[in-house]
């Protein structure tokens, strides 16, 4: 008698080294682009009054940039994108912020202004402890302790239409 193979086997364990790597490759190209990204009010356009606008990148699992600097008193606008695979979001302080973006989404939000750092990360379990941390560092205001504890941003909570959020 000849014994016959089953193919699905080997497909199966294919499918899910390839899912492995995908996810390990995604991984290690957002540590490596949120490394050295952080990014300075002034270096963005910003300065005293008005408005600083910055780019945010949340992918599996980072944050880009690592870190923002801010004039004390500034309003900042985030234009956040989820260029992952999961589903994130970004709180400021882990309370106000976006909604929670599939892959692929964006969002507008308005935060601010500030008086002392503080910091926003994704409120999706342990991503926050895994690295989708943001710094936001008031350069001119009172020096916050370490990110995890924050410190209170001004402003209002709440949406303000259309894509936006004002916090």
């Amino acid at each position: 008698m000849t014994e016959q193979r089953s193919g699905d086997g080997w497909w199966v364990t294919s499918f899910v080294i390839g899912i492995v790597a995908l996810i390990v490759g995604v991984i290690g190209i957002a540590l490596a682009a949120g490394d050295n990204e952080s990014r300075s009010a002034a270096a963005a356009g910003g300065g005293t009054g008005g408005q600083t606008e910055f780019d945010v990148t949340l992918a599996d699992i980072s944050v880009s940039p690592r870190s923002i600097d801010v004039p004390e008193g500034q309003v900042v606008t985030l234009h956040v994108t989820n260029t992952g695979v999961m589903d994130h979001d970004l709180k400021v302080n882990g309370e106000s912020g976006t909604r929670m973006l599939k892959p692929g989404e964006s969002e507008t939000i308005v935060v601010g202004p500030f008086s002392a750092a503080t910091s926003a990360w994704c409120t999706v379990p342990g991503h926050r402890a895994a690295g989708m941390e943001m710094a936001i560092n008031v350069v001119g205001g009172t020096p916050a302790g370490p990110a995890h504890e924050g410190s209170s941003a001004g402003g209002s909570s709440g949406g303000s239409g259309a894509g936006f959020a004002t916090i």
